[in-house]
C-alpha cells in the first residue's frame, strides 16, 4: 500500500524565461525562448512512499513559427494556407535528494508539433496537426515498467459556418464541427499507473455544433 511521509516540506519553485517574438513579414511570425525551472523540495514518489524527492532542474528552449504560404505568394486575403511548427527541447534532471541523477516523470526531451491550416476566414477551416513526443518516464525513479516509448499522432479537424442571423437582437453564428483524432490509429500510451498502462484512444471521431453570440 502507498504511504505518505509525515514530514513534508513546502515546495519552492523559481521560473526564469527569456524570449523574443517577431513578425518579420505580414505572412510570417516566430517565437523563441529559453527557460529554467528550479524546483526544490519537490513532491513525488520513492517506491511506495510519497515524500519530498529533492530538487529538480528543468531547462531548455522553445521555438515556434508560422508561415501563410498563400499570402506569401498571392498577397493578403481572407483565404489562407498556414504552416505551423513548434519545437521544445527539455533537459530535466534531479540534481539533489534521493532521486539525484534521475529524470522527472513526464519530461520528454523532444516535443514537436507541426501542422497545416487551410481556411476561408469566418467561413470554414480544415486543419491537420502532427504531434511527436520522444521517449520519457511515467515515474520519477525511472523503472523499466514505467518507460513510455516515443509516439507520433495525427489529428484532423474541420469546421464550417452553417448559419448567420440574430438572436434577441444580437448577431449570432452557428458552426458545424468535426474531427478525426489519432487518424493513423497509432497504438501508444501516455500515462502509466502502478497497476499498468493507461492506453490512449485509438482512431476516434467527433461531430458537434458551436454557437457564437
Amino acid at each position: 500500500a502507498d504511504t505518505v511521509s509525515a514530514n513534508l516540506d513546502a515546495g519552492h519553485v523559481v521560473n526564469t524565461e527569456l524570449g523574443y517574438r517577431g513578425r518579420p513579414t505580414t505572412w510570417s511570425s516566430f517565437d523563441a525562448s529559453v527557460f529554467h525551472v528550479d524546483y526544490d523540495d519537490r513532491f513525488g514518489r520513492v517506491g511506495s512512499n510519497f515524500q519530498n524527492v529533492g530538487r529538480s532542474v528543468n531547462q531548455g528552449l522553445s521555438l515556434s513559427g508560422e508561415i501563410d504560404v498563400y499570402d506569401m505568394v498571392q498577397g493578403p486575403s481572407e483565404f489562407s494556407v498556414t504552416w505551423y511548427s513548434a519545437y521544445q527541447y527539455l533537459d530535466a534532471e534531479f540534481v539533489s535528494g534521493p532521486l539525484e541523477g534521475f529524470t522527472p516523470q513526464y519530461s520528454p526531451e523532444h516535443m514537436v508539433r507541426t501542422g497545416l491550416v487551410v481556411q476561408q476566414e469566418r467561413v470554414w477551416k480544415v486543419a491537420a496537426l502532427v504531434t511527436y513526443l520522444s521517449q520519457h518516464w511515467g515515474n520519477d525513479n525511472n523503472t523499466a515498467n514505467f518507460n513510455i516509448p516515443s509516439y507520433t499522432v495525427l489529428d484532423l479537424t474541420a469546421e464550417a459556418r452553417v448559419w448567420t442571423g440574430d438572436v434577441a437582437g444580437r448577431g449570432a453564428e452557428l458552426w458545424l464541427l468535426a474531427g478525426l483524432n489519432n487518424a493513423l490509429d497509432e497504438e501508444y500510451f501516455s500515462r502509466v499507473r502502478g497497476n499498468g498502462i493507461d492506453p490512449a484512444n485509438g482512431r476516434n471521431y467527433y461531430v458537434g455544433l458551436r454557437a457564437e453570440f
